[in-house]
This record gives structure tokens, C-alpha cells and sequence, in this order.
């Protein structure tokens, strides 16, 4: 057996395996969703989308498996070369991968982060900074620790002296004055430290504005839950 033909009849294996209907009160799958720490997941579109998947690439498993064949002269039938059948199964070998890898991933890209979830991973954010600052800024700095960043939300930090940013998703904006930052000409910056600084530390405020979102033309609707923690003013928004 060729390594293709083997590779395509692994795949098959793969999507037989997985594509068993998609429950979303299945206890594995409930049990996946919340080990991504993303319990607001709409687990039926999940399943839809990774459905879809599964049967995207066993359609093009099925054409890859497929002899292709083209008309030559009168009625004879001629096989193609073996090389151009080889580079068309490998062709259509990797567009099922795509599609089978892809299904999940992207249905959970596209969910966005929600109030609830903000404040939950603002809650958690203060508990962090309380027990090791150092290390607390370190984790929200970090994109692949999921306490902190998950979909569109992730913890923003800066101190409350010098207004410096010392924990952001940008790393661009690490070091800046956050009271410098503008937005279409409003003081965003100097008006979320001003909402910190004059609230009680431990209490957690709330300011609105209009801020740019990907793949979204115009800025648009965001909110912050904002609070002090010693020194640290820090905040999680979210889209409305």
C-alpha cells in the first residue's frame, strides 16, 4: 500500500471515529467546552460547525479515493498518469485535513467573550495579583494561558502612579503612559485611570466607549470592568 493510500485510509479511520452525532448535553463534550474555559459556548453551534467539517472532507475523501478517469479519442477510456493521479489525491488529502482540523477550531474563534466572562476573568485576575503580583502580570501577559485570554478578552494592566502598562495584549502598548492613549480624539486612556483612581480599591466600575474590533469596519460598542489592586489599576472588556 502507498504512503497515500495509507495516509487516506488513516483519514477515513479519523472521520468514522468522530463523526458520531454531536450532543450537546454529551458529558465529553460539555466537559471540553468548560476544560477551554468557555462555559457560554452555544454547544449546538459547535456541533453544527464540526459536523459540517466532517462532512467536507468525507467528500473529498470519497473523490480522492475516487479513480479518475478522462474521455480519450472515440468512446475508449483512458487512465490518467499515475503522478498526475498521485498529486491529486495529495491535493485533496490535505483540503480534508483542513477541513476536518479546522471545524472546532473555528467555531470557537468566532464566539465572543461576554459580560459575565469578563468579569469573571477580571475576579480572577485581582485573586492572582493578591497572591504574587509578579507572577499575576506575567500570566496575563502570556497568550496561551487561557485564565487570561480566551476569544476577545484578556486582562489590561497598568500602574497606578506612573500609569504605565505593564500588562496588555498589545505588546506594543507595554511601557506606555495608558493616560496618553486616545481614540478618535476622546482621552480614553486618561478617563479609565481617572474611573480607577477615584473609586475605592477592591471596587469594580465600569466605563463605556466605542472601540475598533477585528474584521469589523466601524469601532464599535466595548465596555471595561475596571478596579484597583494595591498598585495595579486593571481591566477586562468586552464587546456589547
Amino acid at each position: 500500500m502507498s504512503a497515500i493510500a495509507a495516509a487516506l485510509n488513516l483519514l477515513g479511520s479519523i472521520i468514522a471515529f468522530r463523526s458520531a452525532p454531536c450532543q450537546a448535553a454529551h458529558p465529553s463534550h460539555r466537559a471540553g467546552v468548560m476544560a477551554l474555559r468557555r462555559p457560554d459556548l452555544d454547544l449546538n453551534v459547535v456541533c453544527e460547525r464540526r459536523e459540517n467539517a466532517y462532512d467536507d472532507a468525507k467528500r473529498l475523501l470519497s473523490l480522492a479515493k475516487t479513480p479518475h478517469r478522462r474521455f480519450g479519442s472515440g468512446s475508449s477510456v483512458a487512465k490518467q498518469p499515475k503522478e498526475k493521479v498521485m498529486e491529486r489525491r495529495i491535493s485533496i488529502f490535505v483540503l480534508a485535513s483542513f477541513a476536518l482540523l479546522s471545524g472546532v477550531a473555528v467555531a470557537v474563534a468566532q464566539q465572543a467573550g461576554t459580560a459575565a466572562e469578563a468579569r469573571t476573568m477580571l475576579d480572577r485576575a485581582v485573586a492572582a495579583l493578591k497572591t504574587n503580583e509578579a507572577a499575576a502580570l506575567a500570566a496575563f501577559n502570556d497568550k496561551n494561558n487561557n485564565d487570561f485570554h480566551y476569544a476577545d478578552l484578556y486582562v489590561f494592566c497598568f500602574d497606578m502612579t506612573t500609569g504605565k502598562i505593564n500588562a496588555h495584549a498589545n505588546p506594543a502598548l507595554m511601557g506606555r503612559d495608558s493616560r496618553t492613549i486616545k481614540l478618535g480624539g476622546e482621552p480614553l486612556g486618561q478617563r479609565v485611570f481617572d474611573v480607577i483612581k477615584n473609586a475605592p480599591e477592591g471596587t469594580v466600575s465600569t466605563v463605556a466607549y466605542i472601540f475598533p474590533k477585528p474584521r469589523m469596519p466601524e469601532p464599535v460598542p466595548k465596555e471595561s470592568y475596571v478596579t484597583r489592586i494595591g498598585a495595579e489599576g486593571c481591566g477586562v472588556g468586552y464587546y456589547k
